[in-house]
């Protein structure tokens, strides 16, 4: 298993999304065994240091995973992290975790798609009317590999308002919230 955490991080440190995928999917198929090396991933690294090279992003990709195997033990983890030291832009990427897998009661299915919605986004029937109608742009077979849409808030130091998880096929959007902030020019 450790061998399969180190081919995942060196495909998030390369930027080369086939690594990561196999690497993703690797330890997705190992279930519960792969919960102990990730773990120990996640402790190993100092996070309350100034995020070097790719640090930012193992953390999340880690603890994205350890929430795909389970839920509890990755819920677990960000407490772990939320109560330890973590540098300002650590603590940051802990929280968009956090936002992305809130708990809900109950699942948004949209076009056949499985969506999350971060509890602080306001407006939720507003999200879910905008998605419904941007769903129906892209031609049906393109959506067809899209595992989930996961919605958090927008903040000011994200450089980005969406992105495609090539590991999980999955997309992240943001969306303007009193708690994470408003998009400007």
């Amino acid at each position: 298993m450790n061998k399969d955490v180190e081919h995942l991080l060196r495909g998030v440190a390369t930027s080369h999304p086939r690594t990561v995928r196999d690497g993703w999917r690797n330890l997705l198929s190992a279930g519960s065994d792969a919960i102990p090396p990730i773990k120990d991933k996640l402790s190993s690294i100092s996070w309350k240091e100034y995020p070097r090279g790719p640090q930012g992003q193992y953390l999340a990709v880690l603890l994205s995973l350890l929430h795909e195997i389970d839920a509890e033990h990755a819920k677990t983890e960000i407490k772990r992290l939320n109560s330890s030291p973590l540098h300002a832009m650590h603590r940051r990427t802990v929280s968009l975790i956090e936002a992305r897998y809130d708990k809900r009661p109950e699942k948004h299915l949209i076009a056949g798609i499985p969506v999350t919605i971060s509890r602080s986004i306001k407006g939720e029937d507003r999200v879910k009317n905008l998605l419904k109608k941007w769903l129906k742009t892209p031609p049906r077979a393109d959506l067809q590999h899209i595992a989930r849409i996961d919605v958090v808030p927008f903040s000011n130091e994200l450089d980005y308002l969406g992105y495609y998880m090539i590991h999980s096929s999955g997309i992240c959007l943001t969306w303007p919230s009193p708690a994470g902030g408003r998009f400007q020019d």
